[in-house]
């Protein structure tokens, strides 16, 4: 017959030690948070010069792939296309001045031009709706046709 050690039943189920688990966390956090900022603080201060332009290129090509499915050079390209003008109002723009920004359609997914970001902010202001952006021509239109009839 072999010895079996009786074990003392659970006071707290596998949730309840959870959660205090959480608890004892969160204030330990609050009454240390200081530490935890200055902490924190000069971990970012020693690691921001560290990131190199070959990583920051990864990331701006996988950001581009990811979003717009293009990379940054075929972004580029089709600003030369434009001849590095907005596709709406033709304003000088480029990325490296960040004044250029790449518009897609959000349903299809696709690039659709680069803009400046005042035209990228007003279409993003219309949700791209056809209907609402003749409406505003027509809104600007009747107000100068206004204009010039009480002059």
């Amino acid at each position: 017959m072999s010895k079996r050690r009786m074990m003392a039943p659970r006071r707290f189920t596998e949730e309840q030690l959870k959660t205090k688990e959480r608890e004892r966390h969160a204030e330990y956090y609050i009454t240390h948070k200081h530490e935890f900022i200055i902490r924190n603080r000069k971990q970012y201060d020693k690691n921001r010069g560290l990131m190199s332009e070959k990583y920051r290129n990864s990331t701006r090509i996988s950001k581009y792939l990811y979003k717009y499915g293009i990379t940054p050079t075929e972004a580029e390209s089709i600003l030369n296309d434009q001849n590095g003008l907005c596709a709406i109002c033709n304003n000088l723009i480029s990325f490296s001045n960040k004044t250029a920004h790449t518009d897609h359609d959000h349903t299809l997914n696709e690039v659709r031009g680069i803009l400046c970001s005042t035209c990228n902010m007003g279409l993003g202001s219309f949700k791209d709706d056809i209907t609402t952006l003749f409406g505003a021509i027509n809104y600007l239109r009747d107000f100068r046709n206004r204009d010039k009839k009480t002059a």
